[in-house]
């Protein structure tokens, strides 16, 4: 009998989604001999090569079910005192004359968006970055997730809402069975229901 794999859930980019909106961690990767088969929950398979486009590195097991849970989007937030002193960009060009909190592991920004050569604030870790944009230390692109609580309290404003940038996609991947465990259903559940109250994806601007 071949083992069960446990559950996990996969980001097509480990770099925006180092932490899942729910609080626990993303499995980016998950060995597997060769290509896998994912079914969505409508019963519909479909094909992979067993490679990410984002991550050409990363593998699945044999077959898997998968579950998405929504596109992750960044943009462009800063702290209503901020924008009070400085105002707001109209533009993306505008937005490089301001200051700025820079999260090095952002890729693949336009040029506007990677901020001047010496940042305000330059850090690799994303909650650092998020608690100074809300200090009003500058501008900072981030995921909307991590900002969506902050924008509906008015700790944060979303600025040149016409831009955002998807990075990636979040699925809840699990070993397909004619009965799927509670256990599984019920963290599936949650998740479902957690991102359903922290979008994961911004709206158009």
């Amino acid at each position: 009998m071949t083992p069960r794999r446990p559950s996990a859930v996969r980001s097509s980019d480990s770099r925006a989604c180092r932490r899942a909106p729910c609080g626990g961690r993303v499995a980016t990767r998950a060995p597997g001999p060769r290509a896998p088969r994912l079914s969505d929950r409508n019963g519909t398979d479909r094909e992979s090569d067993g490679t990410s486009r984002d991550d050409p590195g990363a593998s699945l097991p044999l077959r898997l079910a998968a579950r998405r849970l929504g596109a992750v989007d960044l943009g462009i937030f800063a702290a209503p005192n901020y924008v009070a002193q400085f105002g707001a960009p109209r533009s993306l060009a505008d937005c490089a004359k301001h200051r700025w909190v820079s999260f090095s592991d952002l890729r693949r920004l336009p040029k506007e968006l990677q901020g001047p050569p010496s940042p305000r604030v330059s850090t690799d870790d994303l909650l650092l970055a998020h608690g100074m944009v809300r200090m009003a230390a500058g501008l900072a692109v981030l995921p909307g997730y991590l900002a969506h609580e902050d924008v509906l309290a008015g700790r944060l404003v979303r600025l040149v809402p016409s831009w955002k940038q998807t990075v990636g996609t979040l699925f809840f991947v699990y070993p397909p069975a004619q009965h799927v465990p509670r256990k599984v259903t019920a963290l599936r559940d949650y998740l479902v229901d957690v991102i359903a109250q922290r979008p994961l994806a911004l709206a158009d601007g």
